[in-house]
């Protein structure tokens, strides 16, 4: 599943706020030095910004939550965190 980075803030942010965290960090992304690090390295970049990273990334916990569960390796059920199942 690899490893994932990106940039949180918290709710209260103001959107225009928001708005110039997300344009820098497409602007680096987008780069040719990562862009030539990721080649050179094996990396996917995928760039989500917003909603498209949030849904990702609840996606992808819940796919982990769920393996670590049906795989006997946590013993509380993701269900009872309301975390649904992929």
């Amino acid at each position: 599943m690899g490893e994932s980075f990106g940039i949180m803030v918290p709710n209260d942010v103001p959107d225009d706020v928001v708005a110039t965290i997300d344009e820098a960090f497409q602007a680096a992304v987008n780069s040719d030095s990562v862009t030539e690090f990721a080649e050179e390295n094996g990396v996917d970049i995928l760039g989500y910004g917003g909603q498209e990273a949030q849904d990702f990334l609840e996606g992808l916990g819940s796919t982990v939550m769920w393996t670590l569960y049906e795989g006997g390796e946590a013993e509380v059920s993701p269900e009872e965190f309301d975390i649904p199942q992929p």
